[in-house]
């Protein structure tokens, strides 16, 4: 029968030649490493089977426990905000196949795994309460007794992200250096497992980020208008475009009658999804408030009034609501805290802004807007806008503004759909191509 050895060398004296010593492994010894180099190819297979990071870990620990014959083990990786080492896994002999324990945690620098992750090296604690770096703390909140350690870091690309360790060897006074080594493997395959599997989690993390976006926008977009409503003796325009995927600025239109029409333009504090929330709820109250015949400045009080039952602290909403009759082309509005519109007379806009400031929805309850009528002529309109049209930065830091605006508007013929597009396309060359900073929305109502 073939038996696997040990071979030391021994140089004589006064003799040029080598005695090879050759002493034989014991069948528990050729068994125990024949187990160690096994468990290295079973998580080598596993790293490709799992694509959950927990059952991952679980699977390599219990395997790593099994053929290190030990009664606990236990992964700890860094905690990226404190530094203190984390125990993701920890597991006992009893604890195999069952739920994970609570996690605790190593405080940065703390016992012998702080040790190895700072100084990047393994260690073989023979007796643990003998040795200064042991922190016994776990110990008394679990109840385990440590006896021995075999700890070593957690290598990937270059850097350390954790250790991994096996506690107290079975049927044996401790971990043997052979052991050692074959542990050090184990952590590289484990640190390669954490990291592929984290990279799959933030992946996968990407693609429902993309998915509810996808979703929020789709919801966003069924609170605005798809078509243009034809109004008897006046035209409508509009661009609306989020500074990110989705926004907080909003407008609509609202018929109510064939000689009366509502429309409205706002922004909501922030932007993003958060934003857009908001801006959902604040339109679905204004459809719950509106109806014929009420007054702007008095649909935009009771407005208000059911968003400060809503909105959250901190947050709030600019607006303009305006109603408008066709056939006299008497124009309405209530302005909360948002831009003045600019008013074109025959395509020259009026210098004197007609609203001088009010607070914004969803902060005051007994907030006092603002309110302002105006009767358009045949070829007058009203340009409506939110802050990222007169707050689109060049290249230099400077600001369009609402002057830059008025003096966009006396450059270009009336027509609203000349004016809009033409409007958007100087913000775009005043930015110098660059993507939008904020929300930009901008409704035109001209009287025909």
């Amino acid at each position: 029968m073939a038996v696997a050895t040990d071979v030391s060398s021994v140089l004589g004296k006064d003799r040029k030649f080598l005695i090879l010593v050759s002493v034989p492994l014991s069948y528990p010894e050729l068994e125990h490493r024949y187990q160690l180099y096994k468990g290295l190819v079973d998580i080598s297979a596993l790293i490709n089977r799992y694509t959950e990071l927990e059952p991952l870990l679980q699977a390599i620990m219990a395997i790593a426990q099994r053929v290190m014959v030990a009664e606990a083990s236990s992964l700890m990786l860094r905690e990226p905000e404190s530094g203190d080492l984390e125990m993701v896994v920890a597991m006992s002999k009893e604890e195999i196949g069952h739920a994970p324990p609570p996690r605790q945690r190593v405080p940065r620098g703390r016992g012998i795994a702080g040790w190895v992750f700072e100084h990047e090296e393994s260690v073989l604690v023979k007796d643990a309460y003998a040795d200064e770096r042991f922190f016994s703390e776990i110990d008394r909140q679990t109840g385990f007794r440590t006896r021995c350690v075999l700890c070593v870091p957690l290598w990937y690309e270059g850097r350390v992200t954790g250790v991994l360790q096996v506690l107290n060897p079975i049927d044996r006074d401790y971990f043997s250096e052979i052991e050692r080594e074959v542990f050090e493997s184990y952590a590289l395959m484990a640190a390669t497992a954490i990291e592929r599997n984290r990279l799959m989690e933030m992946e996968r993390q990407r693609m429902r980020l993309i998915q509810e976006l996808s979703f929020a926008t789709e919801i966003q977009t069924s609170f605005l208008p798809k078509e243009k409503p034809c109004v008897g003796g006046a035209s409508i325009d509009w661009h609306s475009q989020p500074a990110r995927q989705i926004g907080g600025d909003f407008f609509d239109v609202y018929p109510l009658r064939e000689d009366e029409i509502y429309f409205v333009i706002g922004d909501v504090s922030g932007k993003g999804i958060p934003a857009a929330l908001l801006m959902a709820q604040a339109m679905s109250m204004l459809r719950l408030t509106l109806q014929p015949g009420l007054p702007p400045l008095e649909a935009l009080d009771r407005w208000n009034r059911l968003m400060l039952e809503r909105i959250v602290r901190g947050t709030f909403i600019t607006s303009i609501l305006a109603r408008f009759e066709p056939k006299t082309g008497k124009v309405e509005m209530a302005n909360a805290g948002h831009c003045p519109p600019i008013i074109c007379r025959n395509g020259i806009p009026e210098q004197k802004a007609i609203f001088a400031g009010a607070p914004p929805l969803g902060i005051l309850e007994e907030a006092t807007f603002e309110c302002h009528s105006i009767a358009l002529q045949p070829s007058d309109s009203l340009l409506f806008y939110t802050d990222g049209l007169t707050e689109t930065q060049n290249p230099q830091g400077d600001f369009l503004d609402r002057d830059g605006v008025m003096a966009l508007v006396r450059e270009k013929p009336t027509g609203s759909e000349a004016l809009v597009e033409f409007l958007v396309q100087q913000a775009k060359t005043f930015r110098n191509e660059a993507d939008l900073q904020d929300d930009l929305t901008l409704f035109l109502l001209e009287k025909q």
